[in-house]
């Protein structure tokens, strides 16, 4: 008789946060911060302690985490491409299947959630709709969240204006590190 309390497949969450440390979690020891949804997942789920980024950039870098290719192999080496009409049109992304397109072939049911930065026909595998990052959608709204939540402030010594019009610390660097406060504006590119 077949086990009904098990799922056709096992779970998959995959979560990917953008400039945030591994190790800036409690479970691995911070004292400054407590996660304990994440502590959980890493209890009873798969951590990867030794995952390093192929490239600094976002898209190129979360490219190369869906496909598994090098950002060479898949085309994607700005964040430019993430656009379709800038991949080249013999970029490896452009016949590259994603793992969540693997995954969705094979009967899973697959949602995205946050912050999209890669081509948009990855996005078909997905039951939501799924929005660039910083085109309509995802981006603005989180932006305008962010705003209501923390409303305007005076700049910092040190800080700039992001591109969501939030304060943002320049890292020693950036070229426009050392800049007068507001100097200089950030755009999604860089």
């Amino acid at each position: 008789m077949p086990d009904r309390t098990r799922p056709a497949h096992p779970h998959v969450i995959y979560i990917l946060s953008d400039e945030h440390a591994g190790m800036v979690m409690s479970h691995n020891g911070d004292p400054n911060v407590r996660t304990p949804a994440m502590d959980r997942l890493a209890a009873e789920g798969v951590r990867f302690e030794r995952a390093y980024s192929q490239c600094p950039v976002c898209a190129p870098d979360r490219a190369s985490i869906l496909t598994g290719h090098s950002i060479y192999g898949t085309g994607v080496v700005t964040n430019r491409e993430a656009r379709d009409q800038h991949l080249p049109g013999d970029a490896g992304l452009r016949s590259l299947p994603t793992f969540d397109e693997l995954l969705g072939r094979r009967g899973y049911y697959a949602e995205y959630h946050g912050k999209w930065h890669c081509p948009l026909r990855h996005t078909r595998v997905y039951r939501n709709k799924v929005a660039m990052c910083n085109g309509p959608g995802m981006g603005r709204e989180y932006n305008e969240f962010l705003r209501k939540i923390l409303g305007d402030r005076p700049l910092k010594p040190g800080e700039q204006v992001g591109w969501g019009r939030r304060p943002y610390r320049m890292d020693p660097i950036d070229a426009r590190y050392g800049r007068p406060p507001g100097a200089a504006v950030l755009t999604p590119d860089g």
